[in-house]
């Protein structure tokens, strides 16, 4: 049995008979397959000899087998103790009335070994559904690997598109390694994975802690986001760290900042309030560029005002909550 991680929502082969493992099935048709299994191994063993000659259990092994594997234990054990009842009322000589040393043994081997292939056949349907658990993981986190650093990329190559108009290295440098490192601190919060997610104060305080932290206020309620929202978070907070560090309130030592954060819409949505408050009178910017990109409504960030107030900057977020 193999398995290969495609395009879908699920792992695109896992093999019939695994696929027949780990589909799901409804209890009224595990009880349906049971009794039908069960009948047909009556009906066959009735068919041969009527159960007075041979094994006379050997019509109902193979049902046993196949009900281990394929559904609930607890309908396996139906057709396990529906095979002893069949065999006792259904047959000639009411085979376990009369039970001798020999038939006793058999009797004995018979629930050993359907209780031992009952316990493998839970076992295997565990087996199957964590195998295909993991591989639908290791999709979502190659997926979600790619998807970063193509970001990354993309975060690089506008930075260094600037390089050319920049006439100040010192200042581009800068730049660039600051996004870089508010690139890595939020992957580091948010691990990779299946429903990874970051907690919003932790996020906020690291995005901050580059910076004069004396100068900040964060405050709000425990909250998480997940991996789509934290990134682009993460470097927008940064970049209004930046932009205050050079013109706002972090370049004054009066100058503070407030971070402050609400649940909306039943703690569906986060409201993300940055106000700065102390600093040099705000003007509105003359141009923009990446880092004006950043502090627009795009992606995650579902939707983000600006407002140049004379006395302190201000910007309001809005993201899904994690």
């Amino acid at each position: 049995m193999s398995a290969r991680v495609g395009k879908g929502t699920g792992v695109k082969r896992l093999g019939l008979i695994g696929r027949a493992i780990v589909a799901p099935k409804p209890q009224i048709v595990q009880a349906l397959l049971a009794v039908g299994g069960l009948g047909l191994a009556v009906g066959a063993r009735w068919l041969i000899d009527r159960g007075t000659n041979g094994v006379p259990f050997a019509t109902f092994a193979p049902v046993i087998l196949l009900a281990a594997n394929f559904l609930d234990w607890p309908y396996a054990i139906f057709v396990a103790l529906g095979s002893l009842v069949s065999v006792d009322l259904l047959f000639a000589d009411s085979w376990l009335e009369r039970l001798d040393p020999t038939r006793a043994v058999i009797v004995l081997i018979y629930v050993m070994t359907s209780a031992l292939a009952i316990y493998i056949g839970h076992k295997l349907q565990a087996t199957v559904r964590e195998f295909r658990t993991q591989a639908n993981e290791f999709k979502t986190f190659n997926q979600e690997l790619q998807h970063r650093a193509k970001n990354a990329l993309q975060m690089v190559r506008a930075l260094a598109a600037r390089a050319a108009k920049s006439t100040d290295p010192n200042e581009f440098y800068e730049s660039l390694a600051g996004r870089l490192d508010a690139l890595v601190k939020a992957n580091e919060l948010l691990s990779i994975g299946v429903g990874d997610r970051a907690q919003l104060e932790e996020l906020v305080r690291s995005a901050i802690r580059p910076f004069p932290t004396r100068h900040f206020t964060v405050s709000g309620p425990d909250c998480h986001v997940g991996n789509r929202v934290g990134t682009p978070l993460m470097m927008s907070l940064h970049e209004l760290c930046t932009n205050a560090h050079k013109y706002g309130a972090l370049s004054s030592d009066d100058g503070h900042v407030s971070i402050e954060w609400t649940l909306a819409d039943g703690g569906r949505s986060i409201n993300l309030a940055w106000r700065e408050s102390g600093g040099p009178p705000v003007e509105p910017p003359r141009r923009s560029g990446i880092g004006t990109r950043l502090l627009t409504r795009h992606g995650a960030l579902e939707d983000v005002v600006l407002d140049y107030r004379r006395d302190g900057f201000v910007c309001t977020m809005r993201v899904a909550a994690g």
